[in-house]
């Protein structure tokens, strides 16, 4: 980006790939990355009250001013996890290994309006997939700014 801004390539926009929400994007991409958007599966950057805590806990830890998405997508997958395992109701036993497993693995291929963390309702689908929604965000005064959700549209 820093080249393509020395040559003085100045495009209206550029789209990026979901992992963009790297703070490094911005801190060694300096200007030359204003006006990138791209996709994140998640808001987690722009904490709602559900999620305040897990952005708060993140910062702290890390000293980062910003939380990637890939956090709170793995906090969420540990929840899920989680829950497959309580409904699955095994027993954690050596002799019951091989059907703990089953359960686990049936109970995670029928997750069916799950409610995230995130207050986000999720569901596997026919690939076992989770199916959530997509939200675009937006390189903006060197700040990454919510600019597209399925709900609202563009928000500026």
């Amino acid at each position: 980006m820093l080249e393509s801004q020395r040559q003085g390539y100045k495009p209206k926009m550029i789209v990026s790939h979901i992992g963009a929400d790297a703070v490094e994007m911005v801190d060694l991409g300096k200007r030359s990355t204003e006006g990138i958007v791209f996709p994140t599966a998640i808001h987690m950057a722009f904490p709602e009250p559900k999620v305040q805590w897990l952005a708060e806990e993140y910062k702290k830890r890390t000293k980062e001013k910003y939380m990637p998405q890939f956090v709170g997508l793995g906090y969420e997958g540990i929840m899920l996890v989680k829950d497959a395992i309580v409904r699955a109701g095994i027993k954690n036993r050596p002799e019951t290994l091989a059907d703990d497993r089953s359960k686990v693995r049936d109970q995670l291929a029928s997750i069916k309006d799950y409610k995230s963390f995130a207050g986000m309702t999720l569901s596997m689908d026919e690939n076992r997939e989770i199916e959530r929604p997509v939200y675009l965000v937006k390189i903006t005064g060197g700040n990454f700014k919510l600019y597209w959700t399925p709900d609202k549209g563009f928000l500026f």
